[in-house]
């Protein structure tokens, strides 16, 4: 139903949207998990939150591998209609 409107989105729009998907699935999946930290000690809560939010830091700053386009074979795909040039 959606795929339509993913032509006249930029990649960086796409991206954000697919980014704002991602973290409403982790917040209803985890959501049922956090009822039994509220009989957890407050500083038991704090180092599990902080060490979380430590290893996603961590690893937001590991290097990204660059692909070079040697190494792999490219798959172009045709749109299933023509692209319009202006909205």
């Amino acid at each position: 139903m959606s795929s339509p409107f993913m032509y006249f989105l930029g990649s960086e729009a796409v991206g954000a949207l697919f980014a704002a998907s991602a973290g409403l699935l982790l917040y209803v999946a985890t959501g049922p998990l956090m009822a039994p930290l509220k009989e957890e000690p407050p500083l038991r809560s704090l180092l599990a939150l902080s060490s979380g939010v430590a290893i996603a830091l961590v690893l937001s700053f590991l290097p990204v591998h660059d692909h070079d386009d040697d190494h792999h074979e490219a798959i172009h795909m045709e749109a299933p209609h023509p692209l319009p040039d202006e909205i």
